[in-house]
C-alpha cells in the first residue's frame, strides 16, 4: 500500500515514446536542469541499442555489465 511503481509496463513513471523512465521523470517533474538533461541522455544512451546522445554512456554501460556478470 502507498507504493508508487515506476520503470515497468502500464505505470506512469516508466518508458513513454523514445524517453527512458528517468526522462519521463524529468518531463513530468519540469525538471530543466542542465546536468539533470545531460544526465538523462547519457542514461538513454546506456539503455539503447542506438546511440543517439553519442558515446558519452559508455562508463554507464560498462559499469551496468560489471554488476550484471558479477551477479551471474
Amino acid at each position: 500500500p502507498g507504493a508508487l511503481p515506476y520503470d515497468m509496463q502500464g505505470v506512469e513513471f516508466t518508458h513513454h515514446g523514445e524517453d527512458c523512465t528517468f526522462e519521463t521523470l524529468l518531463r513530468r517533474f519540469a525538471l530543466r536542469e542542465p546536468a539533470l538533461l545531460r544526465l538523462g541522455e547519457m542514461i538513454h544512451d546506456a539503455l539503447s541499442a542506438l546511440t543517439p546522445f553519442g558515446d558519452e554512456a559508455t562508463g554507464l554501460r560498462a559499469t551496468a555489465r560489471f554488476f550484471v556478470e558479477r551477479e551471474s
